[in-house]
């Protein structure tokens, strides 16, 4: 096979696809995405990567191990995953307050 697909053979791997059930251009989807942003009248300075970033970030507020994140936003090496580490503070003071017994306030027994 030269690596196109033949008509009736579909993506199975990709998320976004297109109506013939190959996988939507980046430009498809920047274009779509404008589209439905404006639409729905929120800020202009919300991009895809914006959503991707935050969608990480909650599955890292509610425990989702860093392992597990790096793999569904498909990076191959656990340092870039560590970025979402670096952006929840109240996460970690949660942990911290869990781990450390020493920070629990006089009186919470």
């Amino acid at each position: 096979m030269d690596g196109k697909m033949h008509r009736a053979e579909v993506d199975k791997e990709a998320v976004f696809l297109n109506k013939w059930g190959r996988r939507i251009s980046v430009r498809s989807l920047d274009r779509n995405f404008s589209k439905y942003l404006l639409a729905s009248g929120l800020s202009s300075n919300v991009t895809p990567h914006t959503i991707r970033h935050t969608i990480a970030t909650h599955w890292l507020e509610k425990g989702m191990d860093l392992k597990t994140i790096q793999t569904l936003l498909g990076h191959s090496s656990l340092v870039t995953t560590t970025i979402y580490t670096r952006v929840s503070t109240s996460l970690k003071k949660e942990v911290y307050d869990k781990a450390h017994p020493s920070s629990k306030k006089v009186g919470k027994r």
